[in-house]
């Protein structure tokens, strides 16, 4: 990076009513991905879903960032951990970039 400052990581949503983790996911910048997390950006149907019962209730997905690396393999190992750790959430893969 030009800066080097590390702008990208592993970051977590959670639900704002519970603040248990439902979703896992590693970003390049994570102000961009935050802004991003709304039910239009989702791909994914179930957090879509729940991101607007989210809103019909005022409420919106609490983003936190959890690790700050640009490293794309400790992106990849940590991700994939949290997404074992955390069984139950939304995300669909396993975790890490597959190339």
């Amino acid at each position: 990076m030009e800066n080097n400052q590390e702008t990208g990581g592993i970051y977590v949503l959670k639900c704002p009513i519970t603040h248990s983790i439902v979703y896992i996911g590693q970003t390049v910048n994570f102000e961009v991905r935050k802004q991003k997390y709304n039910a239009d950006y989702c791909h994914n149907l179930k957090m879509k879903l729940w991101i607007k019962k989210l809103a019909e209730l005022d409420k919106t997905p609490i983003f936190e960032k959890y690790l700050l690396t640009d490293d794309q393999a400790t992106k990849d190992r940590v991700e994939r951990h949290l997404i074992r750790k955390h069984p139950y959430t939304f995300n669909i893969r396993g975790g890490g970039l597959y190339r």
